[in-house]
């Protein structure tokens, strides 16, 4: 059962849009394949190179009616708000998570009433909403208790020089002034507005995989903060 409220960005279908939800369809996010020919075998299947499996956008239909009588305004309203937007998605009864996605308006009359079908090409995962960053002021571990692999901000505090321990890997930090953020989707080191990308020597930047993931640090890091932008289908 979906919720009657669909919070698109800052509005409330119901209380900003005055609109009474009927039906929502999440759908599924397509799957990614590509094939190329290689001479002597089968074709080889390009998206299994990453490691996993990876996914194309999901499409998303929710529809409204309208009962009031003023449909020109009401019209007005929802196009202005939603209509070839992108924005946040959210349903109130999965209220942990939301959507990312792009909003095309469609408007019938439907009897007495004005219908709306809002087609939303959206991101294929949906993402955890506030999430509180776990800080380690000493080694311990972080858990993903999701079943897909993310890619964390982490927040190295401290003065000077040391390593941060993350499964496996090895990051090594040099002229810390207070913190230095590791961004694993940005790919990028920085402190602000500050380039730090010459502070930090790692391999790659971390990920974190299902289960639970080893946390340490050593020489002048007095803490580390983890925000683990879990996400899942």
């Amino acid at each position: 059962m979906i919720s009657s409220d669909v919070i698109f960005g800052a509005y409330n279908s119901r209380e900003d849009l005055n609109l009474t939800f009927t039906h929502a369809d999440k759908g599924a996010p397509e799957v990614y394949t590509e094939y190329v020919e290689v001479p002597g075998r089968a074709p080889v299947d390009l998206s299994e190179l990453a490691g996993r499996v990876q996914y194309n956008n999901r499409q998303m239909v929710i529809e409204f009616e309208y009962m009031g009588l003023d449909w020109e305004a009401e019209k007005q309203l929802v196009l202005a708000k939603l209509h070839g937007r992108k924005m946040q998605i959210r349903f109130l009864n999965d209220p942990d998570w939301y959507y990312i996605g792009r909003c095309k308006v469609k408007i019938s009359v439907n009897g007495s009433t004005l219908h709306f079908t809002i087609d939303v090409v959206a991101d294929p995962y949906k993402r955890i909403l506030n999430e509180t960053p776990t800080v380690f002021t000493a080694a311990g571990t972080i858990t993903n208790e999701t079943d897909f692999e993310s890619k964390p901000l982490i927040r190295v505090y401290g003065t000077g020089s040391g390593t941060v321990t993350i499964g496996n890997q090895i990051i090594t930090l040099t002229g810390i002034s207070e913190y230095i953020d590791i961004d694993s989707v940005l790919m990028d080191c920085y402190k602000g507005t500050l380039n730090c990308n010459n502070l930090v020597r790692l391999s790659e930047f971390p990920k974190l995989k299902p289960g639970p993931t080893g946390i340490s640090f050593t020489g002048d890091i007095t803490s580390v903060e983890i925000t683990g932008r879990w996400w899942t289908l």
